[in-house]
């Protein structure tokens, strides 16, 4: 009777010492599962940047002169064709005006020489005889078509014709020969004239479309060569976001590809916008590209220069199986099967920023760990409980 008291003892402290030494071995271990549901698979390209006008454009200088007359400054909304300032240049209004002076002189002189004046009205004279002679020709036709009349009175009228065109034309000859040195300086002055209007019409510095002046990159009083810029000005009819995404990414970005944009100004909203254009060459000191977009919307509140965020969807597929990315070890899952997990390897598709797509390798329910221990091993027993 001791003895088998003594075995029992010896059995019991021996089970406790197995329990000791391997007891955590024999729990299950308690992983957080979720299941594998279907729904739209979205891959989405990050990048941020800022609100801009749809188009924009530099004004340069279109001559080297001083800078004047500024009318404008950053923030003054501005018309097509309305005035922005001139630029002066040294000589050029004088130059209009003495052109302007030698031009009235010219034509008064033009206006006032008697041989001319005589020659003009002797002109006007013979041209007078010139349509009676023809008025009594034409009835001597109808006559003679009539066989009233005699021939030598119709000829002697066609030779008064003849002979008085031959004059007008003598005298024509002699008016211009009179007024040419007149006349040549008078088309000469008013040739000075225009180009000094036109040079000094260049001077003046329009806008070219109805906007707001973002920038005046000169100051009034300064001189500037030709080409140097002035102002800048932007159309605000419509905004787009310049965005900068980053190197690594852009190569899935296309024209466009939609996107959702959100704005700090309106922190709690997002808009629809699309891609409308992607650069060839890269910011080379920030490895990235600058991509344009165009909300779909007018957004209230926007101004040039707001900071904004964007997210373009680069591929989409709907009715898709997924997977949480925090379900991942490396490129394998562990799928929970009657208390114990499995090692999978899926084929998977389009990677979003919380889930991934699945193509093959699991179905929709499967039960699946996520943020899985390091320690796991394949056919371990789990006690799997719902994520939070």
């Amino acid at each position: 009777m001791k003895r088998t008291a003594s075995i029992g003892l010896v059995v019991v402290v021996v089970a406790g010492l197995v329990w000791a030494a391997f007891g955590d071995a024999l729990r299950p271990v308690s992983v957080d599962t979720r299941p594998v549901t279907r729904g739209v698979a979205v891959a989405a390209v990050y990048g941020s940047g800022t609100v801009e006008p749809v188009r924009t454009l530099t004004l340069r200088a279109p001559v080297a002169g001083v800078w004047q007359n500024v009318e404008v400054d950053a923030g003054t909304r501005v018309s097509v064709e309305e005035r922005i300032g001139q630029l002066d240049v040294a000589g050029l209004t004088q130059d209009l005006q003495r052109a302007e002076v030698d031009l009235a002189a010219a034509e008064d002189r033009a206006s006032s020489v008697p041989g001319v004046s005589a020659l003009r009205a002797e002109a006007a004279a013979i041209d007078a005889r010139i349509a009676l002679a023809r008025l009594e020709l034409e009835r001597a036709d109808r006559l003679a078509e009539r066989g009233v009349g005699q021939a030598q009175a119709r000829d002697r009228l066609a030779a008064e014709v003849e002979a008085l065109e031959a004059e007008r034309s003598a005298a024509s000859a002699r008016r211009r020969d009179a007024a040419q040195g007149i006349e040549f300086d008078t088309d000469r002055y008013r040739l000075l004239v225009q180009r000094a209007q036109v040079l000094l019409e260049r001077t003046i510095v329009r806008a070219p479309f109805d906007g707001i002046v973002l920038e005046r990159l000169a100051e009034p009083g300064e001189w500037v060569a030709a080409g140097h810029p002035l102002v800048r000005i932007g159309d605000v009819s419509r905004f787009v976001v310049e965005a900068e995404i980053d190197e690594a990414d852009v190569a899935t970005v296309l024209v466009g590809q939609g996107a959702v944009v959100s704005f700090y100004v309106h922190p709690d909203d997002t808009y629809r916008a699309v891609v409308t254009g992607v650069a060839t060459d890269a910011n080379r000191d920030r490895g990235t590209f600058d991509v344009t977009l165009e909300l779909d919307e007018r957004v209230a509140g926007l101004r040039p220069g707001l900071s904004a965020e964007v997210n373009i969807v680069t591929a989409q597929q709907d009715d898709a199986l997924l997977v949480p990315n925090a379900a991942f070890d490396g490129d394998a899952v562990w799928r929970v099967v009657g208390g114990r997990v499995e090692r999978v390897e899926p084929v998977v598709g389009i990677r979003g920023a919380t889930h991934t797509r699945v193509v093959e390798g699991l179905d929709e329910g499967d039960s699946i760990v996520v943020q899985p221990p390091p320690d796991l091993t394949n056919n371990a027993r789990v006690r799997a409980e719902p994520a939070r």
